[in-house]
C-alpha cells in the first residue's frame, strides 16, 4: 500500500492583487548595495509612486517598474 504524499492547500491567485503569501519563486528582489544614496533614493520614490511600498513591495523581479530595474538584484531566499 503506497501512502499519497500530502501537500497543502494553495490560495487561489486573485486578480489585480498580489499574492505574497505564496512566493513562488525562491529568491527575492533587494536594492544593489553597489548603488549610491541618491540611486536608492531615486529607486524609493518610484516604487513609492506606484504604490509598492510595505506589504506590496516587489518580491520578484517581474513586479519591479522597468524604469528601477538596473538598481536591483535577486537574492537567495533562506
Amino acid at each position: 500500500m503506497s501512502v499519497a504524499k500530502r501537500t497543502p492547500p494553495q490560495r487561489p491567485q486573485q486578480p489585480g492583487r498580489l499574492n505574497h503569501c505564496i512566493p513562488p519563486e525562491p529568491y527575492l528582489v533587494c536594492i544593489n548595495s553597489s548603488c549610491s544614496v541618491p540611486e536608492k533614493m531615486h529607486a524609493q520614490k518610484v516604487l513609492k509612486e506606484h504604490g509598492l511600498v510595505g506589504a506590496r513591495y516587489p518580491r520578484r523581479m517581474a513586479e519591479v517598474p522597468e524604469a528601477v530595474r538596473p538598481y536591483f538584484e535577486a537574492v537567495a531566499a533562506e
